[in-house]
C-alpha cells in the first residue's frame, strides 16, 4: 500500500472513531444541526411574539405554547449562542409570571456577557418588569404606565439611579424616554 493510501486510510479510521466517539467539547454534525434548529426555533418564536404584540393581540394559547417551549429548551440546556439567550429572554419577559421576568433578566444578562449588545437593554427591562409586577419601583423606568388621564409615562422608578448606569444597560436617558412617551401620546387616537 502506498504511503498516501496508508495516510488516507488512517485518517478515515480516525474520523470514523471521532464520529462514533466524539471528544468532549467537539460538535458532531447531528449536534450542530440540532443546535441550528433550536436557534432558528427560538428566533422564530421571538419574532412571532413581537409581531403579535405589534398587531395588538396575542392569543393566550400562542403565548402559552411559546413559554412552555422556551422553558423546555432552557431546562434541557439547549441554549448555546448569545442570540439563543436573547431570544429566550425576549419571549419570557412578556410572560404574566414574575418568575419568568426574573429568568428573562438572567438570560438577557448572560447574553450580554456573551457580547449581545441589545441584551443589555433587555436585561434592564426584564428586571424592571419583575420589580413592577411585584409592587416595587423600577430601577430604570423602562416599563411605561398610564396616568389618570390615560397618557403613557415611564412607570415609577428610582430617580436616583445614575445616568452612567442607565448607559451601561443601554437604557436611554430619562429625558429621551419622556419624549418618547409624549410622542406616543400625541399619536394615539
Amino acid at each position: 500500500m502506498a504511503r498516501s493510501q496508508l495516510i488516507h486510510a488512517g485518517a478515515s479510521v480516525v474520523l470514523g472513531v471521532l464520529v462514533l466517539f466524539p471528544l468532549p467539547g467537539t460538535a458532531t454534525a447531528q449536534s450542530v444541526n440540532t443546535q441550528y434548529a433550536i436557534s432558528a426555533e427560538l428566533n422564530a418564536m421571538a419574532e412571532a411574539d413581537q409581531a403579535e404584540r405589534r398587531s395588538g393581540g396575542v392569543p393566550a394559547h400562542h403565548e402559552r405554547a411559546r413559554l412552555d417551549r422556551v422553558h423546555q429548551i432552557v431546562r434541557t440546556n439547549q441554549l448555546a449562542t448569545p442570540d439563543d439567550y436573547y431570544h429566550a429572554a425576549m419571549v419570557l419577559q412578556h410572560s404574566r409570571e414574575s418568575r419568568d421576568h426574573l429568568l428573562a433578566h438572567t438570560l438577557a444578562t448572560a447574553a450580554a456577557f456573551r457580547g449581545h449588545q441589545k441584551a443589555r437593554w433587555l436585561s434592564a427591562t426584564a428586571l424592571d418588569r419583575f420589580l413592577e409586577w411585584n409592587g416595587h419601583k423600577q430601577f430604570f423606568g423602562t416599563q411605561y404606565t398610564r396616568n389618570d388621564q390615560g397618557a403613557l409615562q415611564p412607570g415609577p422608578f428610582d430617580e436616583h439611579l445614575s445616568e452612567s448606569l442607565r448607559r451601561d444597560f443601554a437604557v436611554p436617558p430619562l429625558e429621551e424616554m419622556q419624549q418618547r412617551a409624549s410622542e406616543w401620546n400625541r399619536s394615539r387616537p
